[in-house]
């Protein structure tokens, strides 16, 4: 696994634990910390930055070629932060709505993070076999 590869899982960790406790927080009907969802935020960014630059390289990176999995796992991750600033900008004006943002923002995330670790732990298979 790259370095990049290591840093995304880290990172994918990270942002789905917050994200988790944010929907608990949010199903519960409590107040949510806007420094977490800015937390969640931030970590989702680099999420998608730490993907672009583990199929791209970047600076001392290798490069981790995609394939189908790769860009699936990219765009499921890009709609996931699509949506969740969707959701958050409606969230205010309708529950139903933001409900099915959400939901959609939920799925997007769940199956960047499946895609990503299909296609990591995949192209680590093939290296070694």
């Amino acid at each position: 696994m790259s370095p990049a590869a290591a840093a995304e899982l880290v990172i994918l960790t990270a942002v789905s634990v917050v994200g988790a406790w944010l929907g608990v927080n949010y199903l519960r009907r409590r107040q949510m910390r806007p420094g977490m969802i800015g937390a969640h935020f931030l970590l989702g960014a680099a999420s998608l930055e730490v993907m672009v630059m583990t199929i791209h390289g970047g600076p001392a990176l290798q490069k981790t070629p995609p394939g189908a999995i790769g860009i699936l796992a990219l765009a499921a991750t890009g709609l996931a932060m699509a949506s969740g600033l969707v959701a958050g900008l409606i969230a205010r004006r309708s529950r139903r709505t933001a409900d099915v943002t959400l939901a959609m923002h939920a799925a997007f995330a769940a199956a960047g993070l499946l895609f990503f670790l299909i296609w990591i732990f995949g192209t680590a298979v093939q290296t070694v076999g």
